[in-house]
This record gives structure tokens, sequence and C-alpha cells, in this order.
């Protein structure tokens, strides 16, 4: 192998280990982000759309079992909760119930698939809250009975894990999960179309559409300081050494 090629390969490597978190983040969104909304209208003008609700509680109501497989693992004794959330034009508010004892947790990832806050009976209590979710460019005034929650980047994933005891005990999980709510600072619903930009059964095999879809998530997602200097759209060497 050539010095030149060599350098290409690890220039391509290094590209790859730094954006694949940035790819699966899009893919899942584009593949738990809800088609329709809760009057079953469609964002976009059908199933095969890119378009999604986005900025919106979804919640999984039963029991998962070994039949279920989206999730590896899933726990048998958990009801799950999902959101994605864009920030970029502006702050939501998130408002979480009194769980009244019952163990729950919701965990937030940034557009690199890193934990950055937990809210839950053992982090934050169970009386509940509301916190002010924001990006990281945004100044502005926190909400009177709101706790700010800065976030690393404009696109977060917050999954939920609510406990239940068994199909019993399901009504008092649901009542929680049926609190947790997102909506804008000036009250109005926070749900909005957004554009996924991929499908999501998608898979990073053709070089050039991985570039494409990572250099759209740093765009809209700069890294920290210290890892500015990967935000530029990937140079077009390390595309074609992608497909050697």
């Amino acid at each position: 192998m050539e010095p030149h090629d060599n350098q290409l390969g690890m220039l391509a490597c290094a590209a790859v280990r730094f954006t694949l978190p940035l790819y699966e983040m899009a893919r899942m969104r584009a593949a738990t982000c809800p088609r329709r909304d809760g009057a079953g209208v469609f964002a976009g003008d059908g199933p095969d759309s890119t378009l999604r609700w986005i900025n919106t509680v979804t919640h999984v109501r039963a029991l998962l079992g070994p039949q279920h497989r989206q999730v590896v693992t899933p726990n048998h004794d958990t009801l799950y909760t999902n959101a994605w959330l864009d920030l970029s034009n502006g702050p939501l508010l998130l408002d979480v119930p009194d769980c009244h004892g019952r163990y729950y947790v919701l965990g937030l990832l940034d557009a690199y698939t890193n934990p950055f806050g937990y809210i839950g009976t053992r982090t934050t209590g169970a009386q509940g809250g509301t916190w002010l979710l924001h990006g990281p460019a945004w100044r502005g005034e926190v909400p009177a009975g709101a706790t700010p929650l800065p976030c690393p980047t404009n696109a977060v994933w917050i999954i939920g894990r609510i406990l239940a005891g068994g199909e019993a005990d399901l009504p008092g999980a649901h009542a929680l999960q049926d609190g947790i709510r997102l909506r804008r600072p000036d009250g109005t619903s926070a749900a909005t179309v957004f554009d996924a930009g991929m499908q999501a059964g998608e898979r990073p095999a053709d070089p050039d559409r991985y570039a494409a879809v990572v250099t759209r998530m740093l765009r809209e997602n700069p890294p920290p300081p210290p890892k500015r200097n990967w935000s530029a759209p990937l140079p077009r060497p390390a595309s074609a050494a992608m497909r050697r």
C-alpha cells in the first residue's frame, strides 16, 4: 500500500469512528419518531415520507416479553417512554408529575449518543417538576418554577423507563406516563413536523450517502469546542477511501 493510500485509510477510519454515533442517532430518530400525531395525521404525505412528528412524547403501554425484538434485551418490568427533541427553534418545557414513590428515569442523550442528564426518582426526587431544556446557543430568561437543563446539542433523545410490577400495576404506571408532557414556554404545543432526512431501514453502506447524513448532523449539532475541527463536511478523499 502506498503511503498516500494509508493516510487516506487512516483518515477515513478516524472520520467513521467520530461520526458513526451521529449516523446512528439520525437513523434511530427516523425509526422511532412518530409518522402520525395523536389524531392519526401523517407528518408527510404518507407512511413512506421522511417527515416525522418531533417534540412529542410517545409511550409503550404494555410490558415487553421475549417476542419483542426492537430492543435486544428489554426489561420485563418496565414501560418505555420516548421523545425526540429539536431545540434549534428555542427551548422546551418538560413537565413531569409526582410519581408517588414509583421508580422512573428519563435519560437524555445528545446527538453523539453521550448521556448528559437524568430526571427521575433517584436523581431529582419523587415530587416531579418542570425542566427547561435548551440548546447550547440559547440565551434567555428561565420561566418561573422551571429548572434549567442545558443540552450540548439541539438534537436530544429522551428515553424513559418506568417501573411496573405486573399487569395489575399498569394503571398507575400509565398515569405517570400521561403526566410527562412537552410544551413551549408560551404554553403552546411543542409538537412540530421535522424532516428526518432518511428512512428507518437505511444502513451505512454507500459512502456518499453516509457522508451526506453525517454532514447534516454535524452542521445542525456542532461538536464541543475541543472537537470543532471535525465540524466541516467530510473531505472527498475520505469519502472515496471509505469505498475501499
